[in-house]
């Protein structure tokens, strides 16, 4: 009868293979993942630097740019009641806004140039500390007086050229034009108009010194004790132009709300301040697409 022999596993040998084995596969997949990385930040990197060159191939040369802004500031109100024996008045500040596009187009306005399509978006408002701001069409022809003083009671009015989300033009060539809709000239020889309200600065103010004439102007603003520091701040939006080549063309316009100038002493208080800006290529449009 054969002698029966009992083998024994090392356990500790086995233990170790394991480990060696579980390392080896950790090892591997650090491996593929930095291999995976690099890639993709090279990949990321080439998009980037095609996107730049392309940009760059884009925007040799300047074909939309604001050349000037023109802003008028004042203020007005709203009756609340009939001025006798008080007035009691809805106080609010305004800004009108005058946007010069040059395309370039007094020498040749070809596809390039023309204005195809014109839309303005991404409105917003910082800084302020008082009132409701809001940005508006404005027809050129009534540059200088406020929308909400000349159709007070006409809120349908206000709000149809109130700009809500984006506002899109009308592009003509030379038919005629109507100013109360926004309605741009291809070759940009009207400016872009808005207008900026800042109502409810001070609502419910009661001026009971019925012999003194009110003026519906900047003044209002400081006989009401508004402090100008908590109306100052900046409108931004968008504005974007697309011409026949089906090229697009984008620039943010970063707007400061004139109220005054440290130097000369002015301000909205007089009754209104003007601010105006110009050169060549002021403010750039950057082909995008």
């Amino acid at each position: 009868m054969s002698e029966q022999k009992t083998v024994y596993v090392n356990s500790r040998n086995n233990f170790v293979s394991k480990w060696k084995y579980v390392l080896a596969v950790l090892l591997i997949v650090v491996l593929v993942l930095m291999i995976f990385f690099r890639i993709r930040i090279k990949v990321t990197n080439d998009a980037f630097a095609r996107e730049v060159e392309q940009f760059a191939s884009f925007n040799k040369s300047t074909v939309f740019s604001i050349d000037g802004i023109y802003m008028f500031s004042s203020a007005g109100a709203t009756t609340n009641v009939d001025p006798k024996p008080e007035w009691n008045l809805n106080i609010f500040q305004y800004t009108d806004i005058a946007l010069y596009i040059n395309n370039r187009s007094s020498e040749d306005l070809n596809k390039e140039n023309a204005i195809k399509s014109l839309k303005i978006s991404n409105i917003n408002f910082s800084g302020m500390k008082i009132g409701n701001q809001s940005l508006y069409y404005k027809n050129i022809n009534n540059f200088g007086k406020s929308k909400l003083s000349s159709i007070t009671n006409d809120s349908e009015a206000i709000e149809k050229d109130k700009i809500n989300g984006e506002l899109s033009y009308t592009v003509l060539g030379n038919e005629e034009i109507d100013y109360d809709k926004p309605t741009m000239f291809e070759d940009a020889s009207i400016p872009i108009c808005l207008e900026y309200v800042n109502n409810n600065v001070k609502d419910n103010e009661i001026f009971s010194n019925i012999n003194d004439k009110i003026n519906y102007n900047g003044s209002l603003l400081r006989n009401a004790n508004v402090n100008l520091n908590d109306l100052a701040g900046y409108v931004s939006f968008t504005i974007e132009i697309e011409n026949y080549l089906g090229h697009l063309y984008r620039t943010t316009m970063n707007l400061d709300i004139p109220l005054q100038d440290s130097i000369t002493g002015e301000t909205i208080y007089d009754g209104k301040y003007i601010h105006s800006l110009a050169g060549d290529g002021l403010i750039k449009f950057y082909r995008i697409k």
